[in-house]
């Protein structure tokens, strides 16, 4: 089971870095390829947690694998959580997709960066 779950994080890893590298690789109308569970609905993370099916671990690793993608290949971020922890992370999924239900995981996990992001300029700056 141990490595099946390290597996499935480096297959939900390597199905981020296409949209995380969005600025760079979408094509001229800024569409890319979303692979993996980053492409199932809101609606669907919703769903799962809610109900605990059997893909609750699988995007919950997806979205941790986006996470990783980011601190790996983002210049200058060693770690985008800014301290949260998973569950923290994932109440935020679980808010936003309740008003985002139609919007794909891959698109919730990109604004759970921006902020993130934005939250640590605020503890920067000392607001």
């Amino acid at each position: 089971m141990k490595r099946f779950l390290i597996a499935l994080i480096l297959f939900a890893a390597l199905g981020v870095f296409t949209p995380f590298s969005a600025l760079h690789a979408a094509d001229k109308d800024g569409n890319y390829l979303l692979m993996g569970l980053g492409g199932d609905t809101c609606r669907q993370w919703a769903t799962a947690r809610r109900i605990e099916t059997p893909t609750l671990v699988e995007m919950e690793s997806w979205l941790l694998g986006y996470l990783t993608a980011t601190n790996v290949w983002r210049a200058n971020t060693g770690d985008v959580s800014g301290g949260l922890s998973s569950d923290q992370m994932f109440t935020w999924m679980d808010r936003y997709c309740k008003d985002h239900q139609d919007e794909r995981i891959g698109e919730a996990a990109r604004n759970l960066v921006h902020g993130l992001d934005e939250l640590s300029a605020q503890r920067k700056s000392g607001k």
